[in-house]
């Protein structure tokens, strides 16, 4: 007999259905732990009550070439996204939280800032309280490799897509 795990939907997507158009960036998800905190926590709870046994971190477009931050500043946005994913799905029993890695808006970005990039996020994850690794939206073989490369680093499963 088969198990069938149910995924989380586009998180970002709803958020920005729900607060208005927000996509005016490349990097328009990345802080969404800071500026929509409601919207994003009732939209993970939403999806693991209704039935997701893995919610996906607001981790997506965490990226330090595209917010241009500092170190710390990765480490700390990663900290405060896995953490309200957990908070939001703390009343569900049996939901898994994943953290995103994603290559996002980056087919032209040089290999080592990207490389860099990845890697700073990458460790971020591997510290905070996820269950599994998605390693989304690999889009073209070059910046698939260094995802890859990036998200093997991390003591966590790994999913891609």
């Amino acid at each position: 007999m088969s198990t069938i795990c149910l995924l989380d939907g586009g998180t970002g997507s709803e958020v920005d259905r729900i607060v208005g158009h927000t996509t005016g960036s490349k990097h328009w998800s990345a802080l969404f732990h800071s500026q929509h905190p409601t919207v994003l926590r009732s939209v993970h709870a939403a999806f693991a009550q209704a039935g997701a046994r893995i919610v996906t971190a607001n981790t997506y477009a965490v990226l330090q070439h595209l917010l241009g931050c500092a170190d710390e500043e990765i480490g700390r946005s990663v900290d405060a996204a896995v953490r309200m994913a957990c908070d939001a799905c703390a009343g569900v029993a049996g939901v898994r939280i994943a953290g995103s890695l994603s290559a996002h808006a980056s087919d032209d970005v040089e290999e080592g800032v990207l490389t860099t990039s990845l890697l700073l996020t990458a460790r971020a994850l591997s510290r905070a309280e996820v269950d599994c690794i998605f390693v989304e939206m690999i889009q073209c073989p070059r910046v698939g490799a260094l995802l890859v490369s990036a998200a093997a680093k991390i003591d966590k499963p790994l999913f891609l897509g």
